[in-house]
């Protein structure tokens, strides 16, 4: 699972509150320790660390394109120095989504809200963030309208073209249209015709 994840709907639900009340500078060293810390104590035993979840996705405690890069810079260095021979991996959530969505800019001052996957990627790397593996999530038509299976082959085919770092499917959800015949509790993006049945998996 992975180990920092800045995102959600409701700050409350997902931070303790004290970290709310923190300034930037403040939950990065939080966050340092607590990677240093977990990372350290099961250096030898875990070989892949998921150390940063999207960080490409808006976050409630108002990080910047700029500090958020920052942020995940200080996560994978602390990560490395607790442990050199692991695999340190970001992962960026719905490649394929360029369109519809702003880019938000490394200065621009307005807190992240979606960032492409592909111009999120370009950024760290310009910037000399450099995880040793980035893990790409596809919801394709559980959250987002479906695409098929040669159109994902493209993507990734288009990400190992035109980015120098091993790119690999994290997280997957089998895709259908909110539309189809029969499906039911169509206000959830987590169901595929009646959900995750025996006969569906």
């Amino acid at each position: 699972s992975p180990s920092i994840w800045l995102g959600s709907e409701d700050a409350s639900l997902t931070f303790p509150r004290y970290v709310v009340s923190l300034n930037f500078d403040q939950i990065k060293a939080a966050a340092v320790d607590f990677i240093s810390a977990t990372v350290s104590h099961y250096a030898g035993r875990i070989q892949w660390w998921n150390l940063m979840q999207e960080p490409n996705l808006q976050n409630d405690l108002g990080f910047t394109p700029a500090q958020m890069l920052d942020f995940t810079q200080a996560v994978l260095t602390a990560g490395r120095k607790a442990d050199p021979k692991a695999v340190m991996a970001v992962l960026l959530t719905s490649p394929g989504l360029e369109l519809g969505y702003m880019t938000e800019p490394p200065g621009n001052e307005a807190p992240i809200n979606f960032i492409p996957t592909y111009d999120y990627l370009r950024q760290m790397l310009d910037a000399g963030v450099r995880p040793d593996a980035v893990g790409v999530q596809f919801y394709y038509g559980a959250r987002y309208p479906s695409i098929d299976l040669g159109t994902v082959s493209d993507l990734l085919d288009v990400y190992a073209q035109d980015f120098d770092v091993p790119i690999y499917i994290e997280e997957l959800e089998y895709p259908t249209h909110e539309e189809y015949p029969g499906l039911v509790n169509m206000s959830t993006p987590w169901t595929w015709h009646q959900g995750h049945t025996d006969q569906a998996l």
